[in-house]
């Protein structure tokens, strides 16, 4: 069974509450991949990608199947399969999102810069995080594929925004502007790894957001236990 021999590099898979973007506080599976293409420089995940983060060599090389079988055990409606960057991963987890039970939910996070060819042809829906000039990513390509921008439109996907200053907004407009998007599927999520910092953030961003019909999402995960891991 092709399943049994197609396999992933996993940081870890765990259950819990969805903390970001559309689907805050839905009960979740978590399934967080190695690798990444970028390294924004607050990235709270640099264990998937960043050779000198002490958590580095800590992953298991998983099956599809034996994945499968978890997912299906934690009996959560939602799936969220994150990073890293997944779509890295986007042959084998055609195979894990068709064999699923079509009433389990899947989100994909990204950062928006892989073509997703081969999971467009899937049920997923995707959470794009666009990188603006506050990840510091220097010479990368930050550019988001055009197929993002045509599924945006389809409604698979949310454009989900880190902000850190009012001045990052000015990024934000112009690419709704260039792309000529419907503000309802934008996100805007504080920058932060802790509940002084996310709530410093946040009433500046209510302002921003309904000047502009765009959505405020927080980061609930590091609200309820700050920066740890697994929840």
């Amino acid at each position: 069974m092709v399943l049994d021999v197609k396999k992933v590099e996993v940081t870890e898979i765990f259950s819990s509450l969805q903390g970001e973007g559309k689907r805050c506080g839905v009960p979740a599976t978590f399934l967080r991949l190695r690798r990444c293409n970028l390294a924004c420089v607050w990235c709270d995940q640099k264990e998937t990608w960043d050779p000198t983060d002490p958590g580095y060599e800590n992953y298991e090389e998983m099956h599809i199947a034996e994945i499968r079988e978890q997912i299906i055990e934690n009996n959560n409606r939602l799936l969220v399969i994150t990073g890293g960057e997944p779509v890295i991963w986007q042959r084998e987890l055609r195979y894990l999102v068709d064999s699923i039970p079509a009433e389990i939910q899947v989100e994909i996070e990204s950062n928006g810069t892989v073509n997703p060819s081969s999971l467009k042809l899937t049920r997923a829906h995707f959470n794009v995080s666009p990188k603006m000039s506050n990840s510091e990513n220097g010479n990368r390509n930050t550019k988001v594929h055009e197929e993002y921008i045509d599924l945006y439109k389809l409604n698979r996907v949310i454009f989900k925004f880190v902000v850190k200053t009012a001045a990052d907004f000015e990024e934000i407009d112009m690419f709704i502007s260039d792309y000529n998007l419907d503000p309802r599927g934008i996100y805007i999520m504080p920058e932060g790894v802790d509940r002084e910092t996310i709530c410093t953030r946040l009433p500046f961003l209510f302002g921003a957001c309904s000047k502009r019909g765009y959505n405020l999402t927080t980061r609930l995960h590091v609200l309820a236990f700050g920066d740890m891991k697994g929840v």
